[in-house]
This record gives structure tokens, C-alpha cells and sequence, in this order.
């Protein structure tokens, strides 16, 4: 597809979860679901700056072109599994249901969290989730699937 149209698309995005944002902050308060539901949003907002980074700098050669890449690629794949992270708080923040977030389950919460950092990092040294080729070129690996199942 064409690059333009991914950035276009992601522009408009941004746009709409800034608006959103903009008016959350004129008309609430500083609940801590209302802060919760930010930081969501927030993060929202910089994985749509990553993706249109990563369609961006797929393919272009200039000096370290590649570990910016890399970069971009491995910060995206972090927060791909943060958002459903900020997701779950929020809705339990939402229904005040505060012993799943300091009680005996907090430790359970984190463990996709987890699994995904240390796939991600791992990705470094393995490309088993992505890699990028020498032309700086995005390609997914064998285990693309593991941070996608994690965000479920």
C-alpha cells in the first residue's frame, strides 16, 4: 500500500485522539480513571507517530537509517501489548476493582507485560518477531504472532 496513504490515515488518528484528549483535559478532573484513560490515549497517539515512522524509514538508506529502525520497530512492538496494559487498569480503576491492581492477582497483571519485553528484547539479538535487512528493509519473523496473542 501506498506510504502516503498509511500516513494519511495515521494523521488523521492522531488528529482525532488529540481532540479527544484536548477535551478530556478541559471537562475532567484528575480521577485516576480519567488519568488511566490518558495515558491510553497518549500511548494511542505514539504508537500511531511509530507505525507512521515505520512505513516512513522502510527501504530509505541515509546514516543509521537501520538502527533508527530498529528503534521505531522494537518501540512499536513494545506498546502494542502496553495499550490492552492501560486498557485492563483503566477498566478495573473503572469499576473499583482496586484488589486486582494491589491485592494478590497484581503480580498476574504484569505477566503478559513481561513476556513481551523479554520476547522483545530477545528480538534484538534473534529477529525472530521482525527484522530489518541490510537495505533497511521491515520483514516479520516466525514469531510476529507472539505479541499479537499477548495484546489479546
Amino acid at each position: 500500500m501506498n506510504v502516503l496513504l498509511y500516513l494519511e490515515i495515521n494523521f488523521v488518528g492522531l488528529v482525532m485522539l488529540a481532540v479527544m484528549l484536548n477535551n478530556q483535559h478541559k471537562a475532567a478532573g484528575l480521577a485516576a480513571d480519567q488519568k488511566m484513560f490518558n495515558y491510553m490515549v497518549i500511548t494511542m497517539m505514539a504508537m500511531l507517530v511509530l507505525d507512521s515512522g515505520m512505513w516512513t524509514l522502510d527501504g530509505k538508506q541515509f546514516p543509521f537509517s537501520r538502527d533508527i529502525n530498529y528503534i521505531v520497530s522494537t518501540a512499536y512492538y513494545f506498546l502494542n501489548v502496553f495499550i490492552p496494559f492501560i486498557w485492563l487498569l483503566y477498566t478495573l480503576v473503572s469499576f473499583n476493582m482496586d484488589y486486582f491492581i494491589v491485592g494478590k492477582y497484581k503480580g498476574l497483571i504484569f505477566v503478559p507485560l513481561i513476556i513481551n519485553t523479554i520476547f522483545i528484547v530477545a528480538n534484538l539479538f534473534t529477529h525472530s518477531i521482525f527484522s530489518i535487512s541490510g537495505q533497511n528493509q521491515y520483514t516479520r519473523g516466525d514469531w510476529f504472532f507472539v505479541p499479537v496473542l499477548l495484546a489479546f
